[in-house]
């Protein structure tokens, strides 16, 4: 038997940045963008060729108008104006905000700064990238979860997912072995997956050991789970299993 429980938390794109103070930079989706903008001036946002700005997320309070046009969204930091003295103050807060083109997301941190309106050219994905999110097309979170942790179980995953052998034993209770098999990453969705395989030790006084989740839900083993099933949740020394368990890694499109 088995079964697959998901986590469904709070979806943060992070960790791998490019930064640039040049007037005019590349973003690529599901790597956050780091890069000046004007606090003066209006800041260019272009679309990949033959793609449409969807959306552009931002806080309400962030002092910062958006206006998109087709391929085009253009983005101008508020300023306020003393009523006293007259005196402008011009915004140094970073902001961050969420581009949306199809079923991309290109996150960006821009730093308000007393410089020309800044250009961001969007880059869109790779054929690899493109091919991954088809793959969970249209559904939620949830159920892409449930679809990439069945494709690894029936070792049906398709070509463009990376697989990553890692071969290491890790320690989680006294009675069992867990070894990490590998790990696999669908490219741009932000899903990645790592398999094991649970075996008991040889040393261990008991006939059999009946699997429970939280064994799993430790530090060693992951560090934020949205799925995880175990393939059978009993144990002996003659029969293994095998559990997979689904993170959501820090640049990812999906959700």
């Amino acid at each position: 038997m088995k079964r697959t429980i998901v986590y469904i938390a709070g979806l943060v794109f992070i960790a791998s940045f490019v930064y640039s103070a040049e007037l005019e930079v590349s973003a690529l989706p599901e790597i956050v963008t780091k890069c000046d903008l004007s606090n003066k001036n209006p800041n260019w946002i272009k679309a990949p060729q033959g793609k449409q700005i969807k959306d552009v997320v931002i806080p309400k309070d962030a002092g910062v108008s958006v206006e998109i046009r087709g391929s085009d969204a253009f983005l101008t930091f508020l300023r306020k104006v003393d009523q006293d003295t007259g005196e402008t103050t011009f915004m140094t807060e970073p902001i961050k905000c969420f581009v949306v083109v199809d079923n991309l997301v290109y996150p960006i941190i821009g730093i308000p700064r007393a410089t020309d309106g800044q250009t961001i050219l969007l880059q869109w994905g790779s054929e690899k990238i493109e091919e991954n999110l088809k793959f969970f097309e249209g559904l939620p979170i949830e159920k892409s979860i449930v679809k990439m942790t069945q494709a690894a179980m029936e070792e049906s995953l398709p070509s463009t997912f990376s697989q990553t052998k890692i071969g290491k034993s890790i320690e989680t209770h006294q009675d069992l072995i867990l070894y990490h098999r590998k790990t696999i990453e669908a490219e741009g969705t932000g899903l990645i997956l790592k398999e094991f395989v649970i075996a008991m030790k040889n040393t261990s006084p008991l006939e059999k050991v009946e699997l429970q989740e939280k064994f799993f839900l430790i530090p060693e083993v992951t560090d934020k789970p949205i799925g995880i099933t175990i393939e059978d949740f009993v144990v002996t020394k003659k029969q293994k299993t095998r559990l997979f368990i689904v993170e959501r890694v820090n640049h990812g499109t999906m959700g």
